[in-house]
């Protein structure tokens, strides 16, 4: 493990016969020490709006569905999350006034997350604390170009797994 800044770099042995596949997935892996915490961007949402990076993508699929409202169910799929789980994200979020719960007469069955204005206001926080460390970390260290296409591959195998 090298450090460099604020930054953590892993090192990975090479070997021969390796693709550019197998490099690019191993360079993915060590960056996924965000779901651990490690990630920079995952300890300043949590120091300074004060949510998780999971929480700060709830608040911004809502922000993102017509109204700021969203069926329970699209959003545990769009996270990749087991509903029981999403409940009792929800139920923190309701506890902090982020977000209500929203059962239409028409269908008590159904449940709707509605996004408040102090969710709002926690949202755009956390992006500008998710849009500056990123620029810190990522921008320190590719240019436009390479930020470009990053942007564009990572779109791409998005796309190719559904």
């Amino acid at each position: 493990m090298v450090r460099s800044g604020p930054v953590i770099a892993y090192e990975r042995p090479s070997w021969p016969g390796d693709s550019s596949a197998t490099a690019a997935t191993a360079a993915m892996s060590c960056g996924s020490i965000g779901a651990t915490g490690a990630f920079p961007v995952c300890a300043s949402l949590a120091a300074e709006p004060g949510c998780s990076l999971l929480e700060h993508d709830l608040l911004a699929w809502l922000a993102a569905a017509p109204s700021c409202r969203s069926r329970m169910l699209d959003l545990a799929d769009q996270l990749a999350v087991a509903r029981g789980g999403l409940t009792r994200i929800v139920d923190r979020f309701v506890e902090r006034g982020w977000i209500e719960r929203d059962r239409p007469e028409a269908n008590r069955r159904e449940v709707y997350a509605v996004l408040t204005a102090e969710g709002r206001a926690i949202l755009s926080a956390a992006r500008a604390v998710y849009s500056r460390v990123l620029k810190e970390t990522l921008g320190a260290h590719l240019d436009e170009r390479d930020l470009s296409d990053l942007a564009r591959i990572t779109g791409k195998l998005l796309d190719a797994m559904g």
